[in-house]
């Protein structure tokens, strides 16, 4: 069959693909679920047997919106709720690791660099340090 057959062909059958991703229903719960864990078009498509192209097509559909801006907005909401689980985690266990973390990723903070061979106490752990010394204190106070 010569290109031009070829293309006839998929001209004549485009109507009835169309017709045929129409009726497809994409659970969207779900893939907005994979998208805020990460998960490519490509993934997503294939765990519910249905071609990338029709995803994209759907999303136009369905959302009136194309499928790499609907894709964007999904992975930055499941960056966000990372955000607010380290967050929660650091703040209501008071988990010192995730706490100094936080300090240096999101607020810039630095460790003192050691240059006399000294054993050193970087200002963040005295910060801390003081911290959990004032709140056991003032919990023998309350006991």
């Amino acid at each position: 069959m010569s290109k031009r057959e070829q293309a006839k062909l998929i001209m004549k059958m485009l109507p009835k693909i169309r017709e045929a991703e129409e009726k497809v229903v994409i659970p969207w719960e779900e893939v907005n679920k994979a998208l805020k864990a990460g998960c490519s078009g490509r993934q997503i498509a294939s765990a519910l047997n249905i071609s990338p192209a029709v995803l994209y097509y759907k999303t136009k559909i369905d959302h009136l919106e194309e499928w790499e801006s609907y894709k964007q907005r999904h992975h930055d909401m499941g960056i966000k709720e990372i955000l607010e689980t380290q967050h929660m985690v650091a703040i209501k266990y008071r988990d010192r690791q995730m706490l100094m973390w936080l300090g240096k990723v999101r607020c810039g903070q630095v460790e003192a660099n050691p240059t006399s061979g000294q054993k050193h106490t970087s200002k963040i752990e005295k910060i801390f340090s003081q911290l959990f010394e004032d709140n056991e204190e003032k919990d023998e106070e309350g006991e």
